[in-house]
């Protein structure tokens, strides 16, 4: 779904509040909403809040790697 489902569409969702689920090398990701702000977590790991998408943008890395850097291998799960 990666290759018609572009990281410019997905900043965009982000922005107007989509949450999304997906997966890179066999682990499972989730960028969501709560009270706090946007929660980025990894199942099983720690969860990070973060205040706006340009925060989530600029700060989340995968690996060691900024996601728009491992975007061309993420499988996506589900978008809400």
């Amino acid at each position: 779904m990666t290759e018609s489902y572009t990281f410019t569409e997905f900043v965009t969702d982000l922005e107007i509040g989509h949450e999304i689920e997906f997966f890179y090398k066999d682990r499972r990701y989730a960028i969501t909403r709560s009270r706090n702000g946007i929660v980025f977590s990894e199942y099983n790991g720690r969860d990070h809040v973060y205040q706006t998408v340009d925060e989530v943008l600029k700060d989340v890395s995968i690996l060691g790697q900024k996601l728009e850097n491992v975007w061309s291998g993420v499988v996506i799960h589900s978008i809400f």
